[in-house]
């Protein structure tokens, strides 16, 4: 008989645990739902808010990318301006004069158009009645590089005011370009977009700030403002201002009953769990067991259904061990497919070791031959360029370098200088001791200048039979004429014997110096027929000498 009472008491223990577990389960499911509704009551409050936020904060970004292209296509015009006029003002002043008015009136947006020089002072400007500020000299002064700002005239209107200076080729500033371009697009955009109830500014880096839209108040209701402001990559700011309505007090009543009617479902709820929690627990914990003790290596598989579980766990059972099936099917096929992409990628792997061999054989094979090619370009080069017997530049060498320096002699306004020389009786010396010795005195002779021209612009070159020149490039006259007299004494101190007819039987050279300063009327022809006859006057007045003489000036 007392083993008959034993069994009940344990029963009950059982019943009395789950219900424990379940109460708490319960509990638990409620505090989050209490939680949740008291943060939903002012979540409702913060909602209005938040979205007006996120709306002017998209606005905002909108009309920054707006202004940001419109700035920087303005601020590109100006430096295209600078451009121009540091390419074309030089050779023609006239360029500074007419080209405000042309570019004022060919862009709608510039409203005006100044050029200064180096100190200030304005050399070209747009017409009356658009010229720029008189304080725009002192931008540059402010700026070393391109300076922009905002300005809001006492005439109305708000405009973006360009500063770029002009430097030369040497980078030293020589003036600048000053326009003024008109924000009109820009508040018309803002004005459309702002409405209202939202106030658009646009500031420059000093603080200037221009209203792209201005806020009008509707009523005596308390606002509240909302900001958010955009960088923009020249240092502008794009700062926009919502002014919206406090939550009436009213709203807050709404909320409360909201809350209490959550708190009463979640009673509800709580109470529901506590029935059902105590024959949910013992199934599920078993399930979560097996699921824990579950290893798909063992084929197959089979949850075991508790016999006094509920309807619904029983088919949720059913559901789990229809899962597993489907898993153990799967997984087999995982298994095979890895096995067949395992002997797909060593297959793989072989062949691409094959391509590899191969394309790193071909690429040997072409870096050999694209370097064999650039080799027999070289000495081709070298072929063109060079006169095979004296190892300086040929004639098509020289008139290339010369055609150079004189381009860029014009362009830097600096002279070039050019050296005519001609060995003094070479004939005589080759008829006498032959060709043989007349090719080395040529190399003596050409090793002796090339010596002495060695900077970038300078060029030793043979000019034609015992005829040599020499490129001087950034040289005046009085410089090409000392170098020309190093290399009149380089050749007669190396006293190559010449019996035949040379001067004090020695072989000596002749030397015609000429010095231009490029301009728009000189062609480098005028620099070689200058060099010309000076070499031809100094092989009539004794041979063995230099012969330069100085330009006349123009005639006014």
């Amino acid at each position: 008989m007392s083993g008959d009472q034993a069994s009940p008491p344990a029963d009950l223990g059982g019943k009395a645990f789950y219900m424990f577990v379940g109460n708490w389960v319960a509990l638990a499911a409620l505090i989050p739902m209490v939680i949740a509704g008291l943060m939903l009551s002012f979540l409702f409050i913060d909602r209005a808010e938040q979205d007006d936020v996120a709306d002017l904060q998209r606005i905002v970004g909108g009309v920054a990318r707006e202004v940001d292209a419109y700035l920087d296509s303005n601020i590109a015009i100006a430096s295209s301006v600078a451009e121009a006029v540091r390419l074309y003002s030089g050779p023609n002043p006239g360029v500074s004069r007419s080209l405000p008015e042309l570019i004022v009136s060919q862009r709608e947006m510039v409203l005006s158009m100044a050029i200064t020089d180096a100190e200030g002072a304005i050399v070209g400007a747009s017409p009356d009645g658009a010229r720029p500020s008189s304080d725009l000299p002192e931008l540059s002064k402010q700026s070393p590089a391109r300076f922009s700002t905002l300005r809001q005239p006492a005439s109305g209107g708000a405009q973006l005011a360009v500063a770029v200076p002009i430097r030369d080729a040497a980078n030293v500033y020589s003036g600048a370009v000053y326009l003024e371009f008109s924000l009109a697009p820009l508040i018309a955009l803002g004005r459309e977009i702002g409405g209202q109830d939202m106030d658009l500014r646009l500031l420059d880096a000093a603080g200037h700030e221009v209203a792209l839209s201005a806020h009008v108040a509707t009523s005596a209701v308390p606002e509240s403002v909302l900001l958010a402001d955009r960088t923009l990559s020249n240092g502008f700011v794009v700062s926009g201002r919502r002014y919206v309505q406090t939550v009436e007090l009213r709203e807050w009543g709404e909320y409360a009953v909201a809350a209490c009617l959550l708190l009463l479902a979640s009673m509800v709820s709580w109470l529901v769990a506590q029935a059902v929690a105590h024959r949910v627990t013992k199934p599920l914990a078993g399930l979560a067991r097996d699921l824990a003790d579950l290893n798909l290596e063992g084929g197959q598989h089979q949850l075991n259904v508790p016999d006094d579980a509920p309807r619904e766990i029983r088919t949720l059972f059913g559901e789990f061990n229809a899962l597993l099936r489907r898993l153990d099917v799967s997984y087999g096929q995982l298994r095979e497919s890895l096995e067949e992409a395992n002997l797909l990628r060593r297959r793989m792997e072989h062949v691409i070791d094959e391509r590899d061999a191969i394309i790193s054989k071909r690429t040997a094979d072409l870096q050999s031959r694209t370097s064999q090619l650039e080799r027999a370009n070289s000495a081709l080069q070298r072929v063109a360029t060079e006169d095979a017997l004296t190892g300086v530049a040929n004639r098509r060498a020289f008139d290339e370098f010369l055609a150079l320096v004189w381009r860029l002699s014009l362009r830097e306004h600096v002279p070039v200088s050019l050296i005519l020389i001609d060995i003094d009786c070479f004939k005589s010396y080759n008829d006498h001791l032959g060709h043989q010795a007349g090719d080395d005195c040529l190399r003596q002779v050409a090793h002796a200048m090339r010596s002495l021209a060695k900077r970038p612009l300078d060029l030793v070159a043979r000019y034609g039979g015992e005829e040599f020149a020499i490129v001087l490039g950034r040289t005046d006259l009085a410089d090409a004429a000392d170098i020309a007299q190093m290399v009149r004494r380089a050749v007669e101190s190396m006293r190559i014997d010449h019996a035949a007819g040379g001067i004090n039987g020695i072989v000596t050279v002749s030397l015609g110096v000429a010095s231009m300063l490029p301009d728009e009327t000189t062609e480098a022809e005028d620099l070689i027929a200058m060099a010309d006859n000076n070499l031809y006057a100094a092989k009539d007045r004794g041979r063995n000498r230099v012969e330069f003489e100085f330009p006349t000036a123009p005639e006014s």
